[in-house]
């Protein structure tokens, strides 16, 4: 097999995209610029073959050859075993395949619609299951490239070279992604496969939309990696091959967890007592008042009452003072924004986390992420979601509780730990049974995206327009999402803002890939979490969550506290001193009353 080696992340990664597209080259050293599809500079004099966009392709599609593209202005010059590196600018999908194939040509342009297509090199999984993370995908996200060589002794002459990803991400829905690009092959070399190792580019021999390899669920499969076969022919080696070589790269992922400590004074009563010489006093007649004391106190007599002395002194004075210091209270509400119309569910979780109202979403596989009821909620306590890398490190919390008809609401309350990133994550997921699928809310490129798993597109198109007209999300500050699914489209608004690129009837120019697919949703749940199809991770607390027929606001962004202080910090003082004149015996001074 052709040494297949992923190196570090250059220089030459750049651009923004959404599933990914090769856009630039490194052959024996030299550098090649690509083909920059929502981009393209007229004066492009390069060796890439033009292509429209990053989407995929279908097995079938005349796509699935060369992302559309036709021709380039120039070939870049190569040796039978040449180095070969073709970059991604950035790529999201874990489980995916990487071929190379050449066509050969008499001249440039050449057209490619003929079953001369050959495979040179190819990868999988790496090592382990299937169902885990060692793909050749992997490794493109977090290096950036791939790199094979042409094999030893090819024929020289002129070539269209073909880089292709297959997306495994998704079960019964392979993804395909291809770019060429023109290289000249130089040297002596007379060796050229026969027509076993040749295909069509589109063709069963080339991928047949039916094969069980190309549509099991890869997701938690404990498949050995060594079984999984990459569709197409044979690797023509060229007779030439060398051993793999992968570099691991592990991640530690570090999250703080902010504790916060109330600490309640208490009230202070203080009582100044008279002098200790006074009667020995016994009440009686008046319900549950009886006192026999030495200590001084203040007694009242009313009518039916008896009072009975001992002990005469010669002087009574009592003094009683009070202190009394009221400490302030302090009352803080939050305003939640306008009261909304056809409200059918709503949860702050200042009463817990209930399994009545919300259940664990987690389709395939979990394998590390985990929610709970935490303190650290916008007002109280909230949902807090730790989402692991990887697709099965996914973990949802959800409810049916939905409207039964109409259009849907939903309005959330999340603070991020970490801002989303170029990698493909989704943070809220919905059941969607029109098409099967799921509808997706989530992040790419540094920005909040919808993803329909359908057909994986996406809205905003993930063009540098689109990026433009989405927006992030700040981490550690709570941000309001609110958005609506309807038979008039999608639409979503951020702390009470319309986002056009998120939203259908904005009418932006950024949600054709959108529109031109499935849009009539039958949503039946919507769940809150994390799924990551690469290896990002991130700490979301969700709160306040509320879900209706019609709008309903998220109220002043930031929201507005109302503090309302009754009390004060000065003390109060009351003091009230009874003195009596020389009386000959108790008797006689009670007899008055």
């Amino acid at each position: 097999m052709i040494k297949a080696v992923l190196l570090s992340v250059t220089a030459f990664a750049v651009g923004i995209q959404a599933h990914g597209a090769v856009t630039s080259y490194r052959i024996d050293g030299v550098t090649y610029p690509g083909y920059q599809g929502f981009s393209p500079n007229p004066n492009y004099n390069g060796i890439q073959w033009q292509w429209p966009d990053y989407n995929p392709s279908t097995a079938t599609s005349s796509g699935a050859r060369c992302n559309g593209g036709t021709s380039a202005p120039s070939a870049a010059p190569v040796q039978p075993g040449s180095t070969v590196r073709a970059y991604w600018a950035q790529w999201t999908h874990v489980p995916s395949s990487v071929a190379v194939y050449l066509y050969p040509c008499s001249s440039f342009p050449c057209s490619v619609t003929g079953a001369q297509w050959f495979k040179i090199h190819e990868a999988a999984v790496l090592s382990g299951t299937v169902g885990g993370d060692d793909w050749a995908g992997g490794f493109i996200i977090k290096n950036g490239y791939w790199e094979h060589k042409i094999p030893n002794g090819l024929k020289a002459g002129k070539y269209v070279i073909r880089h292709e990803l297959i997306a495994r991400h998704q079960a019964n829905n392979p993804q395909f992604y291809a770019e060429c690009a023109q290289i000249e092959v130089g040297g002596s070399g007379t060796a050229f496969p026969d027509s076993s190792y040749m295909v069509a580019i589109p063709s069963t021999a080339y991928a047949n939309p039916s094969d069980t390899m190309l549509n099991f669920e890869v997701n938690g499969s404990r498949m050995a990696g060594t079984d999984y076969k990459i569709s197409g022919p044979a690797v023509w080696t060229g007779g030439s091959s060398s051993p793999t070589t992968t570099t691991t790269t592990t991640t530690t992922t570090t999250t703080t967890t902010r504790t916060t400590t109330t600490t309640t004074r208490p009230t202070t009563t203080t009582t100044t007592q008279g002098p200790v010489d006074t009667c020995a006093v016994t009440v009686t007649g008046a319900e549950e008042t009886v006192y026999e004391t030495l200590e001084p106190i203040t007694v009242t007599v009313t009518a039916g009452q008896t009072i009975t002395t001992t002990t005469p002194p010669p002087v009574t004075t009592t003094t009683t003072t009070t202190t009394t210091t009221t400490r302030p209270i302090t009352t803080t509400t939050t305003t939640q924004g306008p009261n909304p119309t056809g409200l059918v569910f709503s949860d702050d979780f200042e009463s817990g986390l209930s399994s009545s109202r919300w259940a664990t979403f987690a389709r395939d596989c979990n394998q590390g992420g985990s929610y709970a009821l935490a303190s650290g909620g916008r007002s109280g306590q909230g949902v807090r979601v730790a989402g692991a890398g990887g697709y099965c490190g996914h973990i949802f919390f959800g409810t049916k509780q939905l409207p039964t008809s109409g259009d849907l609401y939903v309005r959330f309350w999340a603070k991020f730990s970490n801002a989303l990133t170029s990698s493909h994550v989704t943070f809220l997921t919905m059941e969607d049974t029109t098409t099967g699928k799921t509808v997706r809310m989530g992040g790419q490129n540094g920005i909040l995206m919808w993803n329909r798993e359908t057909d994986d597109a996406t809205m905003p198109d993930l063009s540098p327009q689109g990026v433009a007209l989405s927006r992030p999300v700040t981490a550690g500050q709570w941000t309001c999402i609110e958005y609506r699914v309807g038979s008039a489209g999608l639409d979503t608004w951020v702390n009470d803002a319309v986002v056009s690129g998120l939203s259908t009837s904005a009418n932006s120019g950024v949600t054709g890939q959108w529109t031109r697919g499935t849009q009539n949703f039958k949503i039946t749940s919507v769940n809150f979490g994390w799924e990551s199809y690469g290896g990002d991770t991130n700490t979301i607390v969700y709160d306040d969550i509320a879900i209706g027929s019609g709008r309903i606001g998220c109220g002043s962004t930031p929201p507005t506290d109302t503090t309302t202080t009754q009390g004060n910090n000065n003390p109060t003082t009351t003091t009230t001193t009874t003195t009596t004149a020389q009386e000959v015996n108790c008797a006689a001074r009670y007899a008055q009353w």
